[in-house]
């Protein structure tokens, strides 16, 4: 399973030197499922870059779709705010919404 996550407070250069840790993580939590991660996505890029692959836009899912040959119309994608939401709208993906805060968006399930 492919990941896409966005780290605001890390620059490109602290992503490479933490990566390792924050993959390592995710491993044990999501391993408990049977569910292995074959590749994390990132942006790194802060706001005002105003790239292409920030959320909620959907160019690391499309990166996704395009380097595995998945149907993002028949993907799930998991989400615990709102951009993340967004971003699975605008990629054409099913939705769901774990979070806790209140959204305006509308996410496929709650």
């Amino acid at each position: 399973m492919p990941g896409v996550s966005k780290y605001k407070k890390f620059s490109k250069s602290d992503w490479i030197k933490c990566e390792g840790e924050v993959l390592a993580k995710y491993k044990r939590v999501i391993e408990k499922f049977n569910i292995q991660i074959i590749k994390i996505y990132v942006c790194t890029h802060l706001e005002n870059d105003n790239c292409k692959c920030r959320k909620p836009k959907p160019e690391m899912l499309l990166r996704i779709a395009q380097d595995y040959g998945v149907d993002l119309t028949d993907s799930l994608f998991i989400g615990d705010s709102e951009r993340d939401i967004n971003c699975a709208n605008n990629a054409k993906c099913k939705s769901v919404y774990f979070g806790i805060k209140n959204i305006k968006c509308s996410p496929t399930f709650i």
